[in-house]
């Protein structure tokens, strides 16, 4: 695949993202960041014959313009995958705390002294 053939798949990839950045899930984030950095790293392979050219720089600053919308939304999803973890947590340990610890059907005997 040519150079600015792989530029281009990574300005799709990376619009389409953008465009659904608000009701993104986690797994097609992932997805993106898996198949971006394949292109990125045949990006870097097809550039250690060739040079950029100065409309090829322009393009890809272009998507690293869009780097920080998606770290923003990457935070947000670990910010509440965190929140609900902790709140699991605590429905646990309250959960734990009016669990019946003793057997219910058991008989206490006393000894004589």
């Amino acid at each position: 695949m040519l150079l600015d053939e792989q530029i281009g798949e990574l300005e799709s990839m990376t619009l389409n993202v953008v465009r659904q950045i608000p009701q993104i899930s986690y797994q097609e984030l992932e997805e993106f960041v898996e198949g971006r950095q394949g292109l990125v790293d045949g990006i870097g392979d097809l550039l250690n014959d060739n040079s950029l050219s100065d409309s090829q720089k322009k393009r890809i600053d272009h998507i690293l313009q869009y780097d920080s919308l998606i770290l923003n939304q990457m935070s947000l999803l670990k910010s509440e995958s965190e929140e609900w973890l902790m709140q699991r947590g605590q429905a646990k340990a309250q959960r734990h705390a009016y669990e019946l610890s003793y057997t219910p059907d058991s008989i206490l005997m006393d000894q004589k002294k």
